[in-house]
C-alpha cells in the first residue's frame, strides 16, 4: 500500500508537470508577443523618427501620346510601393491615398503635410515605340528639396520585366539615399 500511495503522488506531479511546463512556455510567449505587437501598434505619427521614415509614392504622369503607357506607369507606381513597403522601419502611404494627387497642383510640401510624410516620390514616364524613359524624383517634403533623381532608359520587351526590373532599381536607389546604413 505505501508503494501505491508514492505512486500517486508521483503521478500527480508528473500530471502538475506536464501542464505547467506547456502553459509556462505558452504565457511567455504570449508576453512576448504582446509586447512586440504594442510596438508596431503605436499610432503613425506618433514619434519623430515614425515622420522621418515616412514616403509618398505618387503617380508616375503619362508623358506619352500612347494611352497603353497609363497601364505601363501604373505598374511602375505599383511595384515601386510594393518594394518600399518591403523596407523595415519604412512607412509608406498607401496607393489609394496617394492617387488623389494625380492631377494635383498643389506643392510637394503641401502634399508631404497632408499625408504626414518626411520624402514624396514623383516621376513620370515617357515611351517612344519600344523605348520607355522612367524619370523619378526623391523630395524632401519638409523643405521641398531634391535629393535625388534619376532616369531609367530601357527597351520594353516584356512589359512585366521591364516594370519590375525599374521599380527594383529606383527602391534600391530610394533606400540607399533614405537609410543608407540599412542597406
Amino acid at each position: 500500500a505505501p508503494n501505491t500511495a508514492h505512486q500517486k503522488k508521483r503521478n500527480r506531479m508528473a500530471y502538475l508537470i506536464g501542464a505547467a511546463v506547456p502553459t509556462l512556455i505558452f504565457g511567455i510567449l504570449a508576453v512576448v508577443f504582446y509586447f512586440q505587437s504594442g510596438k508596431s501598434d503605436r499610432p503613425q505619427g506618433s514619434d519623430a523618427d515614425d515622420h522621418s521614415l515616412s514616403i509618398a509614392v505618387l503617380p508616375l504622369l503619362n508623358m506619352s501620346a500612347v494611352e497603353d503607357n497609363a497601364y505601363f506607369a501604373g505598374g511602375v507606381h505599383e511595384d515601386i510601393l510594393t518594394n518600399l513597403s518591403r523596407i523595415a522601419g519604412l512607412r509608406v502611404t498607401s496607393r489609394t491615398s496617394a492617387m488623389r494627387y494625380v492631377n494635383t497642383d498643389m506643392h510637394l510640401s503641401d502634399i508631404g503635410k497632408e499625408l504626414n510624410v518626411r520624402y514624396v516620390v514623383e516621376g513620370s514616364v515617357r515611351r517612344v515605340a519600344n523605348h520607355v524613359r522612367v524619370t523619378v524624383q526623391l523630395i524632401d517634403s519638409l523643405n521641398d528639396a531634391h535629393l535625388w533623381a534619376n532616369n531609367y532608359d530601357r527597351e520594353l520587351v516584356d512589359v512585366f520585366a521591364t516594370q519590375s526590373a525599374v521599380a527594383k532599381e529606383i527602391s534600391n536607389s530610394l533606400h540607399l539615399v533614405i537609410q543608407p546604413e540599412t542597406v
